[in-house]
């Protein structure tokens, strides 16, 4: 408390000494220095009245600062809320495509193909991500909770401040205008630091809101790229991967038996094989038709950068990548276009009337005669299908993972806060620097007239009590 008052009176010795230096000096002689030059009461008028339009200048300041702030801090609010709904629809995607494929794998047709791994890890990333954006958002919140109060109580002092100085000057109250040049004198350099800093928030929130509109036009060649919290890509391309694994599986079963009961029906038609599946190595040398598709791309770039170490080969030591195939002519094979969604119609011809546990004879003997499939085992395997084509549904949720998409919706959301924050940094920074211009000028014009009214009856021409004792 000592130094605090040791320092006050060190900044009011200032003060007064600079309060006869800015009194427009004369110089004709030595003991005339610090005196002020002979003025009249219009000069004073004037001055009191310049000093009030500095105090207009500071209160429009003052309430672009009171209108903005709430703004800036609502829409930074917005901005971290709209992340983090974006990762929270993220894990319920996971946890969706976790259970369909979980379901999908007590099948027969597809209870080969381990995925609890994948969905697990599938789930476990997602989490991972929204947790770190939750975090971001209760820090920023935290720290945001009390800036409303303190924007209003910032806005009153500078104004308060302002309008004290000048009434103490309109009164007469020399003595108490030096004591509080004190304080305009820290306001005015912190506003003047403030002003600065605001200027560097408003570039600031503008190139991010930038880099934001640069990513979504081309993310690969984005700097934010980098900053971005992404999915592991070994998670993603492992669940994508354990997904169509499973569709492909349950294609080639249903094939199977077709094969078996109903390879000779002139009808016949097979289960296209929506995915292809190759070894990754063969797929990311660039020389098969699939090498075009957003899947290989982003698997071959994981690939070419060793990220995806940790997927489990096949029982022949190679890991399989598959991508889309087309149906539309058939896959493998023009023989291979049925659709597994259409399973129900496209293979109704080869559905037979009688189940497998119907009469050898006239019942059963009738199924393998037509070359169809017994009726209770179509159905088993409709089944089947409509299993599979739950898991390719969920395919385009997981490539839109697989290529970070949800970051191109969380920006896409984030880019109205975004810009909502650009323009009230800039409307701050507008408002400091009305605030940081207008307490300048009140300081310079608070020396004069403390200089003033301190020999206002020596100097002041038309005062009552006007002496010549200086200027005979």
């Amino acid at each position: 408390m000592g130094l605090v008052l040791i320092v006050i009176m060190i900044l009011m010795l200032v003060v007064y000494i600079l309060s006869r230096l800015f009194g427009a000096t004369c110089c004709k002689c030595c003991n005339k220095a610090y005196k002020p030059r002979k003025f009249t009461k219009r000069d004073v008028k004037i001055n009191r009245i310049a000093m009030f339009m500095f105090v207009i200048v500071i209160a429009c300041g003052s309430f672009l600062v009171f209108a903005e702030g709430p703004v800036l801090i609502d829409n930074t609010s917005a901005l971290t809320a709209a992340l983090v709904e974006q990762t929270t629809a993220l894990v319920t995607d996971a946890k969706t495509i976790q259970t369909t494929m979980n379901t999908a794998s007590a099948d027969a047709s597809m209870s080969s193909v381990s995925v609890s791994s994948a969905t697990s890890g599938l789930v476990t990333a997602a989490q991972a991500v929204e947790k770190e954006a939750q975090n971001m958002q209760d820090l920023i919140d935290k720290s945001l909770e009390p800036a409303g109060l303190y924007i209003t109580i910032i806005a009153g002092a500078i104004f308060g401040l302002s309008i004290t100085m000048w009434a103490l000057g309109f009164f007469g109250l020399f003595r108490l205008m030096i004591f509080f040049t004190i304080f305009i004198s820290l306001m005015l350099i912190l506003s003047w630091i403030i002003f600065g800093l605001m200027a560097i928030v408003a570039t600031l929130v503008d190139d991010v809101c930038w880099a934001f509109e640069q990513y979504l036009i081309d993310p690969t060649n984005s700097d934010l790229s980098d900053f971005i919290p992404c999915m592991a890509a070994a998670d993603a391309v492992e669940a994508s991967n354990a997904a169509r694994e499973q569709v492909v599986t349950a294609a080639n079963y249903i094939n199977e038996i077709i094969d078996t009961y109903a390879s000779t029906n002139e009808y016949v038609k097979y289960v296209c094989l929506p995915y292809a599946k190759i070894s990754m190595a063969t797929l990311c040398t660039g020389t098969t038709p699939f090498y075009a598709q957003d899947y290989t791309k982003f698997v071959c770039d994981a690939y070419t950068k060793n990220l995806l170490t940790k997927l489990t080969a096949d029982a022949d030591g190679v890991v399989y990548a598959y991508p889309e195939a087309d149906c539309t002519a058939g896959y493998p094979t023009a023989m291979y276009t049925m659709g597994l969604s259409t399973f129900s119609t496209d293979a109704a011809s080869i559905k037979c009337d009688f189940s497998s546990t119907s009469d050898p004879i006239h019942g059963l003997g009738m199924c393998y005669a037509n070359r169809q499939i017994p009726s209770d085992i179509w159905t088993t395997y409709k089944a089947s299908a409509s299993a599979a084509t739950g898991v390719k549904d969920i395919q385009t949720t997981l490539d839109n993972m697989l290529t970070c998409g949800f970051v191109d919706d969380a920006l896409r959301a984030m880019g109205g806060p975004c810009d909502n924050m650009a323009a009230a940094s800039y409307n701050l920074w507008v408002g400091f620097m009305l605030i940081s211009m207008g307490y300048f000028m009140l300081w310079v014009g608070a020396l004069v007239l403390i200089s003033r009214l301190q020999y206002y009856n020596d100097y002041c021409r038309d005062s009552d009590v006007y002496s010549n004792k200086y200027y005979g």
